[in-house]
């Protein structure tokens, strides 16, 4: 017993030292790159956040000035009735060929100023000292443009609050800039008149305020570390308005001061020394405790091992149709009749639940059983994959306290009735309408509501959850407010998404007025904090109608109002939906797909098509993407991304991509004698999961390939989003030789800032880039850019779609070699593609035209 408590002091004290050496790298990493990027990523979506409020406020009030002035004449317009729509002081004026009138003056432009880039525009944000001839008024006024008619705000007033307050910022300065560079609007309204020469130039290289200008005339998004000014260290970011705005060319920035930056995430620093200490203290404590535990009787240690052993939760052990192969011991010594379950069905369970589905998609289910008392017990069982079979960890739930359920009837955010509640009010609703109609009585007509938050998970990233939580709040208020004579009762169901069931109405059409009133309500930012925030909502109605259905409950009434609500999400020319059968048909249809798709994985009904990427220089084809099709006639016409959006709703990606890397796999062996690689998509879900790419190197190792043979894809947007999370699962995968893709490129921008970091050797140029490369000049610049960054960088490159000759002559001089689309195959199957490299790379017999070909002829 004394060596193992030795052995153990000696063990402990290794690992002590692992992690005070682990910790220390951990920290430096940490303040030096990680925190970094962190400031600078959230101070991007602070500038972005503030240019999207900035130009919704602009395009609304233009908007209300438009509808104002529809058919009205110059002596209708009167400023009391502006007063109504605006909370600023407005004036206003006449626009003249060479001057305005305002206030009852004639006002001559000065020879300088030109009007065309200027006050001629929809919006424009000047002072009156640098346009009109003798004047001394250098504050900064708004001026909207309808026509010949100048309605004239003070910026001051305008723009209050919507620039973010240092209260909730690190230190900084803030501007509103034309594409061109000149300032509109700034901090304090200390003009100067020029960005760039000011506060970029002047202490920064020729580079950096090119980058910065080439950068604000294309109009993207973006930041710059370290620009100096005044002998302090800043943070620039930048963001343009919306390209659908009528001041499109208007740009908000920003100017944070480094070290106040990093002095908002200082926190992070105290936490990592505490964590250090912590582990130190954990450690002394787990030796000395391993010492007492390890020094007491070995009696001792028996008996906690048999209180342990049925101590257990339970466990049943079953194989993938649910034939039950055993249970644990404490399940064997309560259950009645164990003998009697043979197979998991045979349990109860909630109606309408497949258990084998649930098993099959490790989805969690609940089943009832009496005991030997007679005692009915209810239990959650989690299915857990094992090699050969599947283990159901389970939990009592038996002796749960009663009144858990009344406890958990409200939303702890806004105090509203919940989803239970709202369950509960509609079928009491939906009875009292059928009893009425039974009675042939004239009853009220009621409707079921649900909206949600506009991008809500953006004000959570930006602001953090506390302040998400607040506007949740304020808009619950706001909403419960207007609702308090309406005959209405609020629900909060879920994070961002509230129910309004309307049981007053005098006709349906009445829920549709209401719901048009209610989003028109935030038209008016919330203050929040000192901060003025434009938040959005999206409608779903669904008319309580029992006679139309064949049985109509609560939770049908909802998943239907839930179907209307996508559908309003998913159009944004509109601001709410009304629910049609045609919803519930489509969502009908897609039931219908997850029941024959769970049937497909069973048969076996897909099949593998490989699409060939060809390289100019070399004239050859050199690798494949592996592609999979679903072979069933039913869905012939079926683009195979909407049956692979569904597996992975469903869980059953899993089981598909295992397929697919079978295939893959065994057809790369066959390539491998010419040199050919095959590359092979992943799914967000796939990579997610734990053990991925141990089953990867297996399946590599069973068909022995060689390193380079296999590529892995990944989209941009998944990879961008769980950045921290699997970059190491890429780092092993590279490692032992796998080429890493990533797919889609350019339809995101994040990636532009971790690119150098990425462990990658390819990136695939987005085809909706190539579809316009030979027509569109804006297409041709991000190529261009795309390829230029790669080849910095040492990456490859592969442009997806190409398919017509023009766009590869293009790309050839671009410097993009590889190429993959029409032009040279679809997607075809293993024997056919083998025609396609005895054609290309054996016998020459087809070959694509190169530029310099394409010179001589």
């Amino acid at each position: 017993m004394r060596k193992i408590v030795q052995s153990t002091y000696i063990f402990f004290i290794f690992i002590l030292g692992v992690v005070f050496v682990a910790t220390y790298f951990f920290y430096r990493y940490t303040s030096t790159e990680f925190l970094e990027k962190r400031v600078a990523n959230n101070l991007t979506m602070i500038t972005e956040t503030v240019s999207e409020t900035l130009s919704y406020k602009i395009d609304s009030d233009y908007r209300k000035l438009s509808d104002y002035m529809e058919g009205k004449e110059d002596t209708d317009i009167s400023l009391e009735s502006l007063d109504d729509l605006f909370s600023e002081d407005i004036s206003m004026g006449k626009l003249l060929a060479k001057g305005i009138e305002y206030q009852g003056a004639t006002l001559s432009f000065q020879e300088s100023f030109i009007p065309e880039s200027t006050i001629k525009n929809a919006v424009s944000v000047i002072q009156f000292s640098e346009m009109i001839e003798g004047s001394t008024d250098e504050n900064p006024y708004v001026f909207f443009r309808l026509e010949e008619t100048l309605f004239v705000i003070p910026a001051e007033q305008y723009f209050a609050n919507l620039f973010l307050s240092p209260n909730n910022l690190p230190e900084n300065m803030y501007f509103l800039v034309k594409r061109d560079g000149l300032i509109e609007y700034q901090t304090n309204n200390n003009a100067n008149n020029k960005f760039y020469d000011y506060y970029i130039r002047h202490s920064n290289s020729e580079q950096i305020t090119n980058q910065v200008k080439a950068e604000f005339y294309e109009g993207l998004s973006s930041y710059r570390a370290s620009i100096y000014f005044e002998g302090k260290q800043y943070y620039l970011c930048y963001s343009p308005f919306r390209e659908d705005t009528i001041a499109s060319d208007f740009y908000v920035a920003y100017l944070f001061e480094t070290k106040s930056a990093f002095a908002n995430f200082g926190m992070l620093t105290y936490q990592l020394v505490l964590l250090y200490i912590v582990y130190g203290l954990i450690l002394v404590i787990a030796i000395f405790s391993t010492y007492i535990i390890m020094m007491k009787k070995n009696s001792d240690i028996e008996g906690s091992m048999v209180i342990h052993y049925f101590d257990k939760p339970y466990i049943i052990k079953v194989n993938k149709n649910g034939k039950i192969l055993g249970f644990n011991q404490t399940l064997r010594r309560i259950i009645y009749r164990r003998n009697h379950y043979k197979n998991i069905n045979q349990f109860d369970h909630e109606e309408g639940v497949n258990l084998i589905n649930c098993i099959k998609t490790q989805a969690p289910f609940t089943v009832y059983f009496e005991d030997i008392d007679g005692l009915k017990r209810s239990a959650l069982l989690i299915p857990v994959k094992n090699v050969l079979s599947k283990y159901l960890v389970g939990t009592d739930l038996t002796f749960q306290d009663s009144n858990y359920k009344l406890k958990a009837k409200y939303n702890l955010i806004t105090n509203l009735p919940n989803y239970e509640m709202l369950v509960e009010a509609v079928d009491r609703d939906i009875k009292s309408i059928e009893h009425g109609v039974i009675k042939e009585q004239e009853t009220a007509k009621s409707a079921l509501v649900l909206f949600d938050i506009k991008q809500f998970s953006n004000f959570n990233k930006v602001f953090g959850r506390k302040m998400g939580d607040m506007i949740v709040s304020k808009v619950a208020q706001r909403v419960k407010e207007y609702l308090d004579d309406k005959g209405a009762d609020l629900f909060h169901t879920e994070v961002d998404l509230f129910a309004i069931l309307f049981t007053k109405l005098s006709a349906y059409e009445q829920a549709i007025t209401y719901v048009d009133e209610m989003i028109t309500l935030f038209k008016k930012p919330l203050e929040i904090e000192n901060n003025n925030l434009i938040v959005e909502i999206k409608c779903g109605i669904f008319n309580i109608e029992p006679q139309k259905y064949d049985k109509l409950d609560a939770k049908k009434a909802y998943d239907n109002c839930q179907i209307t609500l996508t559908q309003a999400k998913s159009l944004t020319s509109i601001r709410y939906s009304v629910y049609n059968a045609t919803f519930s048909t489509a969502a009908t249809k897609e039931q219908a797909m997850a029941k024959d798709l769970s049937s497909a994985i069973e048969k076996e009904e897909f099949v593998m098509y490989y699409q060939p990427q060809y390289h100019n220089e070399k004239q050859k084809i050199v690798g494949f993407e592996a592609l999979v099709r679903w072979d069933n006639p039913k869905y012939k016409f079926q683009s195979p991304s909407v049956f692979i959006e569904l597996a992975e709703k469903n869980n059953m990606i899993i089981q598909i991509g295992r397929y697919i890397m079978e295939k893959t796999f065994a057809t790369a062996k066959e390539f491998e004698r010419h040199g050919i690689h095959i590359s092979m998509n992943v799914s967000p879900v796939q990579l997610m999961q734990a053990g991925f790419v141990n089953e990867v190197l297996d399946c590599a190792k069973k068909y022995d390939l060689q390193p380079g043979t296999i590529a892995i894809e990944i989209t941009e947007t998944f990879l961008m989003e769980n950045f921290t999370y699997i970059i190491e699962k890429l780092n092993l995968l590279r490692n032992k030789g796998f080429s890493i893709h990533l797919d889609d490129f350019g339809t995101g921008y994040s990636s532009m800032l971790y690119l150098k970091e990425l462990p990658i050797n390819t990136i695939k140029i987005d085809k909706e880039f190539i579809r316009h490369l030979a027509t569109d000049k804006h297409s041709r610049a991000i190529v261009g850019k795309i390829v230029s960054l790669a080849k910095s960088l040492d990456l490859d490159i592969i442009a997806e779609g190409v398919e017509k000759d023009d766009q590869n002559q293009i790309l050839i001089k671009m410097g993009c070699d590889i190429i993959q689309g029409y032009l040279i195959s679809k997607g075809v199957s293993y024997e056919e593609a083998i025609v396609l490299i005895n054609e290309y790379n054996i016998d020459k017999t087809k070959q694509i035209a190169t530029l310099k070909k394409a010179k001589k002829g």
